[in-house]
């Protein structure tokens, strides 16, 4: 994602939050926590990010913590409906 640093930065708020398990291989599970977030390049746009964890109480810890946060959408200046959270970002604003 090294390319999406420069591109347009704009405000997003995280607005769903959401926990998926995901079988890995027999009795191994990953948790997919997932944030939709919504910003505004022309029109209201939508993005998802996506980071996995091991155990589920952790990827809902995580995930919680952005509900209805504002996060920087770093938005493609050619394509507005393509976008993306930097993990830099994020984890700046975590409390862990």
């Amino acid at each position: 994602m090294r390319v999406a640093q420069s591109w347009l930065s704009v405000p997003a708020t995280v607005d769903v939050v959401c926990v998926t398990e995901r079988e890995e291989s027999e009795r191994k599970f990953r948790f997919a926590a997932t944030l939709t977030y919504f910003y505004n390049s022309p029109g209201l746009q939508m993005g998802e990010y996506e980071r996995e964890f091991s155990q589920k109480a952790a990827a809902e810890q995580w995930v919680n913590q952005f509900k209805g946060c504002q996060v920087i959408a770093h938005v493609n200046p050619m394509d507005t409906t393509d976008s993306c959270l930097l993990d830099s970002d994020l984890d700046a604003l975590a409390t862990h």
